[in-house]
């Protein structure tokens, strides 16, 4: 039996399916049959999470719960934090009452969480209602794939949105590229079904109730059924486009986020659609380091896939410095701005209160229109100890990012593409950061336990340069005053004492710890 995913889904975005013919889904899911049982609509939002964004789902109102059948363009992962030993790069940062764990449970069941990558519907795919109080949930409609769309299971109306050709299969033909349904037997491609929201110039098309144009053929080898990928970095967050539209702004762009990580997305103006999905919609010419690529499925046999189809390759090691290190680089790579040659960042880690500032370097051959040699001279180091700090708490009730901090703009300053305040500099232009994906912190809180010793604690700071040529430097800071001690308060001194205990306390934090001795000066 093929797996079936279990999503719930905001009534914005059951709306859009059903009026819409909306074919997008994206964000926590539970294998189905490790569910069946639960049927309680509270149940049911304790279980998926709903309560990570409790307003957009009303306890009063029907929820609707999404379930999608595997296909080989559908990607899952486990939905878990970024230390666990399962996480790909960066992992999933969710707001409470999200565990990194990735455990689910409620109503007696309890169910790996998993994370469904941006991408089509699957056809069978069935939209429900559960409603408070009645555990006899009501069908809402049935998604048949891009030339039906949802049919409405109460007036039998169907409604189609235009194809995307960023998402699920494609084919090209001689007149252009078509969304397909493909329909297989036994595992194997049958037939494909190619859909056009104009008449193509092809015989056998004919058009639907939908409005969209329909011709089925029968699947041979070489038809070259794909999908397309397009990937850019949309306001300094990885993203996957997913539709382009012509707009008076030119074409604009809807992007879901590949980093789950809700303090840095939504602190970007990523918005989050529902829990472990945050999307934006900006124009295309705006987003940096577009990559399209085109993906094929290995096999076409979904019978036996597992729920969780997407496995981490990774060997980072939680105990060794070097390969934290590397998973940190790779996430500032992934969301450094294009151009960018070396990357300065000074983290101050007390008492599990975290401060930081830093920013990106972009040579005026990167970015020439940009890169006006500034009156007053400056280099990029000098702009990380000026640049401010941004803030992110430890706890998993306070993540959210204080980006007003880092954000301040100087005299000749202007926002990047992504977002974030530049300046220019000699030889290139500054690009500062104001916030920072939460996993190069939770990676640097275990470089510090790492290098916690009885004689001198922990680090209380460090300055990590990285290149784009794939080099990276960590100094730390033990004993020496930190380059943000004026943000630690005597808490924060307190519970980094308790964690990591210092015979010799430094001259600097005796006064944290007695800021009374001040008294008079």
């Amino acid at each position: 039996m093929s797996v079936v995913y279990q999503l719930a889904v905001t009534p914005w975005q059951a709306n859009r399916y059903l009026s819409e013919g909306a074919e997008d889904f994206c964000g926590f899911a539970v294998d189905a049959a490790s569910v069946e049982d639960v049927r309680d609509a509270g149940c049911l939002r304790e279980l998926l999470l709903c309560k990570v964004n409790e307003a957009n789902f009303p306890a009063d109102e029907p929820l609707h719960i999404l379930k999608a059948p595997i296909d080989p363009f559908v990607h899952t992962r486990r939905a878990v934090g970024p230390l666990h030993p399962d996480a790909f790069l960066g992992g999933v940062t969710e707001d409470a009452p999200y565990d990194p764990s990735g455990v689910v449970s409620a109503g007696g069941a309890t169910a790996e969480l998993l994370w469904i990558e941006p991408g089509r519907l699957t056809r069978g795919s069935e939209l429900w209602r559960f409603r408070p109080g009645d555990p006899n949930p009501e069908l809402a409609a049935v998604y048949h794939g891009v030339a039906w769309g949802w049919e409405n299971a109460r007036t039998g109306e169907f409604v189609a949105a235009k194809p995307s050709k960023l998402m699920g299969p494609v084919v090209k033909r001689e007149w252009g590229t078509a969304a397909v349904d493909v329909e297989t037997d036994g595992g194997k491609p049958t037939a494909v079904t190619l859909v056009s929201p104009q008449k193509p110039p092809e015989s056998g098309f004919e058009r639907l109730s939908t409005g969209l144009w329909a011709k089925r053929i029968e699947y041979r080898d070489g038809l070259n059924v794909y999908e397309n990928y397009l990937s850019a970095l949309a306001r300094g967050v990885p993203v996957r486009v997913t539709r382009l539209a012509n707009s008076p702004n030119g074409m604009e762009a809807l992007g879901f986020a590949l980093l789950v990580d809700a303090p840095y997305a939504i602190g970007n103006r990523v918005l989050r659609i529902c829990p472990g999905a945050f999307f934006c919609v900006m124009p295309m010419d705006e987003m940096e380091k577009a990559v399209a690529r085109e993906g094929r499925p290995e096999t076409w046999d979904v019978s036996t896939f597992p729920a969780v189809t997407t496995l981490s390759l990774r060997e980072r090691s939680n105990y060794d410095v070097d390969s934290l290190l590397k998973d940190i680089h790779a996430l500032i790579e992934n969301v450094a701005p294009k151009g960018w040659r070396t990357c300065t960042l000074i983290v101050q880690i007390v008492g599990g209160q975290f401060r930081y500032g830093g920013n990106f370097f972009i040579p005026a051959s990167a970015d020439p229109f940009e890169a006006a040699p500034p009156s007053g001279g400056g280099s990029p180091s000098q702009a990380a100890s000026s640049s401010g700090a941004g803030s992110e708490a430890a706890s998993s009730e306070d993540r959210s990012a204080n980006a007003g901090d880092g954000a301040r703009q100087g005299p000749g300053s202007r926002q990047a593409r992504s977002g974030r305040p530049r300046r220019p500099v000699y030889g290139g232009v500054v690009e500062e950061i104001s916030l920072l994906p939460s996993a190069v912190l939770e990676y640097l809180g275990q470089i510090k336990k790492l290098a916690a010793t009885p004689e001198r604690g922990a680090p209380l700071a460090f300055t990590l340069q990285a290149s784009a040529s794939g080099e990276t430097k960590l100094n730390v800071t033990y004993e020496e005053t930190p380059p943000l001690v004026e943000s630690i308060t005597p808490q924060a001194w307190a519970a980094e004492m308790e964690a990591f205990p210092r015979p010799n306390p430094p001259e600097w934090a005796s006064r944290l710890a007695d800021p009374g001795d001040d008294d008079g000066l």
